[in-house]
C-alpha cells in the first residue's frame, strides 16, 4: 500500500502537477486513514490526494469528513467520493450527499453521495432521508 502511495506521489511529480485526481482504488487492499478499516465497499468510499500525489483513502464518508476536521489536508488537496448510483468519483464538495439513518455504511455515517441532485432527492425520499450539501456533512463530523 506504501508503495503505491508514494507511485501516485512520483507520477503526479512527473505529469507536472495540475489539480489532484482520483488514484484507482483497490478494496479489501487499502485501510481507511481515519479508522484503519479496510476499504471494501465501492459505494461509500472516499479518498483525499494532496497536491503531492498521496492519496488518503476512507472506508465512509463520514471518515474522510472527519479526517478533514481533525487533520486538515494541505490547501489544493482534492477531495473524493464515489458516486452510490454510477460508481464514478465525484469531487467531494459538488456531490449531493444523502444523509439516511437506514442507509447501511461502514462506519455508520449514514451517507451516500451522488453527481445528481435529482437523483439524490429520490434515494433520500426512498430511504426517510435528507440531502445535503458537503458544508453540512463536515459540520456534522465535527466533534
Amino acid at each position: 500500500m506504501r508503495a503505491r502511495v508514494l507511485l501516485a506521489a512520483l507520477v503526479a511529480a512527473a505529469c507536472g502537477g495540475g489539480a489532484p485526481r482520483p488514484v484507482e482504488l483497490l478494496l479489501d487492499e487499502e485501510e481507511c486513514s481515519l479508522c484503519r478499516m479496510a476499504v471494501s465497499r465501492r459505494p461509500f468510499a472516499a479518498e483525499a490526494v494532496t497536491p503531492s500525489g498521496a492519496a488518503h483513502f476512507f472506508d465512509d464518508i463520514g471518515c474522510l469528513a472527519r479526517w478533514t476536521v481533525e487533520q486538515p489536508p494541505p490547501s489544493g488537496t482534492g477531495l473524493f467520493v464515489v458516486d452510490y448510483a454510477t460508481g464514478e468519483w465525484l469531487d467531494a464538495t459538488r456531490a449531493h450527499y444523502v444523509h439516511a439513518e437506514r442507509l447501511e455504511t461502514p462506519m455508520a455515517s449514514g451517507l451516500a453521495a451522488f453527481g445528481s441532485a435529482e437523483r439524490a432527492k429520490a434515494e433520500a425520499t426512498g430511504l426517510g432521508g435528507r440531502v445535503v450539501d458537503w458544508a453540512a456533512v463536515v459540520a456534522e463530523a465535527r466533534p
